[in-house]
């Protein structure tokens, strides 16, 4: 007997993975609002390539939602959250202690190399204030320097074995363009936005592209990563592929990274006072504002901070990642797209300067 109605916009096995992805994230400890769950939808309908007809743009509107709840009543509901204050201040004692305690069972078991920590930060055109020697009495001492509050997007990770993963770069940009690539840190994957900051895409190429490749490397029977604001990041695929592969996810509680994010406490630090000293050397000898052309090799500089000198390369020795080595731009203005979508593309290797033409030459053959 047909069902009365318009047929469902998803088809029952997505909508089931939909649900499992739905709970496991709750499991996990970020439950997903009906919002996030729409821009869910909509991300998996782009990246298919499918048109819902119903939505406006590929995106489900509320009667959508309520209607996918009362579908699946059985396993769904919606209860409301608790929420924790983001006041840095009020983060008490008991929160930090309840979090380690959870952290330590969640990580007992599991070797060093299976525990990723990732974070990201941006990096920005501004080296900082700098001590001069003035006349005394003076109120405002000026210093000529090109700035701007500009910046770039970074994203860093590494497991607790002490090595460092491919880095992830994010400009702010419509296009990516090869000259923006060249002479970074060994094996870094480039990709672009137009807020400058992660998405949900670009979080999902990060994993399948950098993540993924390195935790199936490792024989371990779990897998944890350790970050923050998975929540705004988080898709089905993902949390799929995170099941499917025995990989877990520990949040940080709210507003305490400065204390409990480990990247933030040891790395980032050390990091950007590396980037001012780098970036002040090279505006005392250029003028105007940095290009996007010489942040690969300002950043490149900036991580020998971390160089060991018996070890002069930070990241992975071992790990062989083919895509990240591969910069691969569209024929039209989609976004970057993962290595499984080369084909269709122009593929140009980061390092391999000599073949390719200049940027104007570049856009015209694309």
């Amino acid at each position: 007997m047909l069902s009365v109605g318009r047929p469902c916009d998803l088809q029952d096995e997505e909508e089931k993975s939909l649900v499992e992805g739905l709970i496991t994230a709750s499991k996990w400890g970020f439950p997903l609002t009906c919002f996030e769950v729409h821009l869910m939808v909509k991300h998996y309908l782009d990246r298919k390539g499918l048109t819902a007809k119903q939505f406006k743009n590929n995106m489900p509107g509320p009667d959508w939602a309520k209607s996918f709840l009362k579908r699946h009543n059985s396993t769904l509901t919606i209860r409301l959250s608790e929420n924790i204050k983001r006041s840095r201040p009020n983060i008490s004692i008991e929160t930090i202690t309840h979090f380690f305690n959870e952290l330590s069972q969640t990580l007992e078991g599991v070797p060093p190399d299976a525990i990723i920590n990732y974070d990201e930060t941006n990096l920005t055109d501004d080296p900082g204030k700098v001590k001069v020697i003035c006349r005394r009495g003076t109120k405002h001492v000026d210093y000529l320097l090109d700035s701007l509050k500009a910046s770039t997007s970074v994203m860093f990770s590494g497991p607790a074995s002490g090595v460092m993963l491919p880095v992830y770069v994010v400009y702010k940009s419509e296009h990516l363009y090869p000259s923006w690539t060249y002479h970074g840190p060994q094996k870094t994957r480039f990709n672009r936005s137009k807020s400058g900051w992660f998405d949900m895409k670009i979080f999902e190429d990060w994993y399948f592209e950098v993540v993924l490749p390195y935790f199936r490397t490792i024989n371990a029977n779990k897998k944890v990563m350790i970050g923050d604001n998975l929540a705004s990041h988080v898709s089905e695929e993902v949390i799929k592929s995170c099941a499917e592969n025995g990989i877990s996810f520990v949040l940080l509680p709210p507003n305490t990274t400065h204390l409990t994010q480990s990247l933030d406490v040891a790395f980032f630090r050390p990091l950007k006072l590396k980037w001012r000293d780098v970036l002040r050397s090279w505006k005392n000898k250029n003028i105007g504002t940095l290009p996007k052309t010489q942040f690969p090799g300002l950043l490149k500089n900036s991580i020998t901070v971390f160089e060991d000198p018996d070890d002069p390369d930070p990241l992975q020795p071992e790990l062989e990642i083919e895509s990240p080595l591969v910069i691969t731009i569209p024929a039209s203005n989609e976004p970057v797209a993962s290595s499984s979508q080369v084909n269709s593309m122009s593929t140009i290797n980061m390092y391999d300067s000599d073949d390719v033409d200049d940027d104007e030459n570049f856009k015209k053959k694309t």
